[in-house]
C-alpha cells in the first residue's frame, strides 16, 4: 500500500522540464502565426488606404478636366492639390478633330498605383 502511494504521489508531482519546453514551443508558434496575421492585415489596409486615395484623386482630376474649356492642344494641367508622395499625370489622346481621350495615373512614392481614362468632346 505504501509503495502504491509513492507510485501516486511521483505522477502527481508536476510539469516537468520537457513539458514546459513543449508547452513553450506551442504558445511560441502560436504568437508568431498572430504576429503574421497581423502584419499581413496592415499591409493589406495600407494598399487599400492607398489605392482609395489615388482613385479620388483621379476622380477628382477627370472631373476638373471635364469641367474647364475643350483645348485644342489637349494640354490639361493638374487642377487639383495633390498630397505629399502623390504625383499625377495627365495625358491627352486626340481620337478625332472634337474628341480626345484624357488619361490621369497616379503614382505614389513614384510607384505607379493607377490610371483612369475619360472621353472629352468639343461641343
Amino acid at each position: 500500500m505504501r509503495e502504491r502511494l509513492r507510485k501516486l504521489r511521483r505522477s502527481q508531482e508536476g510539469f516537468g522540464l520537457l513539458e514546459t519546453i513543449v508547452a513553450l514551443g506551442i504558445v511560441g508558434a502560436m504568437g508568431i502565426g498572430f504576429v503574421t496575421a497581423l502584419a499581413t492585415t496592415s499591409k493589406g489596409t495600407g494598399i487599400y488606404n492607398e489605392r482609395s486615395l489615388a482613385t479620388s484623386l483621379a476622380v477628382s482630376q477627370l472631373e476638373y478636366v471635364k469641367s474647364v474649356d475643350y483645348r485644342l492642344d489637349g494640354d490639361y494641367p493638374v487642377g487639383i492639390t495633390v498630397p505629399p508622395n502623390y504625383s499625377l499625370v495627365v495625358e491627352t489622346a486626340v481620337l478625332h478633330e472634337a474628341r480626345q481621350e484624357v488619361s490621369v495615373k497616379v503614382f505614389h512614392q513614384g510607384d505607379f498605383v493607377l490610371e483612369m481614362k475619360t472621353l472629352k468632346v468639343d461641343w
